[in-house]
């Protein structure tokens, strides 16, 4: 998931309550578990506070992604270990590459 502002934020709390990405599943011998990755290089203000429900006062100047992962771990315990915050850049960077590859272009 890439922004957890006021949509992303809904997005979260409805897949939270759905239990999406919790799921362990065998197939074969290999066992798949459920992930949900976020990412946002954004952090908490005071302005956003009246429309994205997953913050509170105290999260002013922290990470909406690991403040937002949080959140959706205490709405349902089966989301631990099924959260994982990737730092946006990393996230740009492979962005970047894939639309490299896919259109054709040097990657160099």
């Amino acid at each position: 998931m890439v922004g957890v502002g006021a949509l992303g934020c809904e997005l979260l709390k409805n897949f939270g309550m759905l239990g999406l990405g919790t799921g362990d599943e065998h197939l074969s011998t290999n066992l798949v578990k459920g992930l949900i990755t976020i990412t946002d290089p954004d952090s908490i203000e005071l302005s956003n506070l009246s429309r994205q429900f997953l913050f509170r006062e105290k999260h002013i100047g922290m990470p909406k992604s690991l403040t937002a992962g949080a959140a959706a771990q205490q709405m349902n315990y089966k989301m631990q270990g099924h959260i994982s915050i990737m730092p946006y850049y990393i996230m740009l960077y492979h962005a970047i590459l894939c639309y490299m590859i896919y259109s054709n272009r040097s990657v160099s």
